[in-house]
């Protein structure tokens, strides 16, 4: 990540506390087995720079960014990398995915330091010109042996509510064993079979060859016989209430405990982890609209 943006997510999206918080009587969400995370954003134009600005490293993995003028490739990833008509009409662009999925990638690279596994902007379809497939975000740690594959989700709404039901709504299907598999680990091994350059930790590049050589090796048993957890972030940004920051946070439990309390995660035997990560904003229909008029005007990256 260049250094310019990673000094301003650290000066632009502040860590507030974690959750539960005794001191603030508020409880992780009931469905957390990771303690969540509560950030706050600090200046309207700063985190737009950050949605900007982190469309290069979300489209395109290291070695593709190496000698190349990234303004250049800020406009090639926004016609190949991320769903963006330049033609489509300003209330369909704001629509579109790529707003939070670029936040996504910079909280998790940048403030939980989980090193990109590869570019999601690989997975888009330039003919199919729609959403993109599969989580939100690839990242990847090894720690002491151990391997975890950080598959996010987020969503990004006005309404908090509106936010967490979309998130939630199929989660029982999409925390699951057949899905991690089927529809996101097969496409990036697959990615990595056709290219050396990305570099991949040496823990799951032996098990890329292993597929490689047999594909009909039994993947999720090969997941757990080697110590791969996933860990399942899931982004929450929406707009502030007139309440207190705290009270914001607080609704947002509120509501995952009175709504999703009796979903159950029984389609994964995969060892898995899962938390929230909230972030309330001023305004989020402005946001998107400054960020959409900074493509427009191919305002020069940081």
């Amino acid at each position: 990540m260049r250094k310019a943006l990673a000094d301003l997510i650290d000066s632009s999206i502040i860590f507030q506390y974690n959750l539960p918080n005794s001191n603030k009587s508020i409880d992780k969400t009931v469905l957390s087995i990771n303690d969540d995370s509560c950030f706050e954003a600090t200046n309207f134009n700063d985190f737009v720079s950050i949605i900007y600005n982190s469309i290069l490293e979300y489209s395109f993995d290291e070695y593709e960014m190496e000698n190349k003028d990234l303004n250049n490739l800020q406009y090639r990833a926004l016609r190949t990398r991320v769903r963006y008509n330049h033609d489509a009409t300003d209330e369909a662009k704001i629509k579109y995915g790529f707003y939070g999925e670029v936040l996504l990638y910079a909280i998790i690279y940048k403030i939980f330091n989980i090193p990109k596994l590869i570019a999601r902007g690989h997975f888009y379809s330039v003919a199919a010109k729609s959403e993109t497939a599969g989580y939100d975000g690839y990242h990847l740690i090894e720690k002491d042996d151990k391997v975890q594959l950080w598959f996010g989700e987020v969503k990004f709404y006005q309404n908090y509510k509106t936010a967490i039901n979309s998130a939630l709504k199929n989660i029982e299907n999409v925390v699951a064993d057949d899905y991690l598999i089927d529809n996101n680990l097969i496409a990036i091994f697959d990615k990595f079979t056709m290219n050396n350059s990305y570099v991949v930790n040496s823990k799951l590049k032996e098990l890329v060859h292993k597929w490689e050589e047999n594909p009909k090796i039994n993947l999720k048993q090969e997941l757990i016989n080697n110590d791969i957890k996933l860990i399942y972030p899931i982004l929450i940004v929406y707009e502030k209430s007139a309440a207190s920051y705290d009270r914001d946070i607080e609704l947002a439990v509120e509501h995952i405990k009175d709504k999703f309390s009796s979903l159950t995660f029984n389609n994964i035997t995969i060892d898995y982890s899962l938390f929230f990560i909230f972030l309330p904003i001023e305004d989020v229909k402005a946001t998107k609209e400054e960020v959409k008029k900074w493509i427009e005007s191919q305002k020069p990256l940081i």
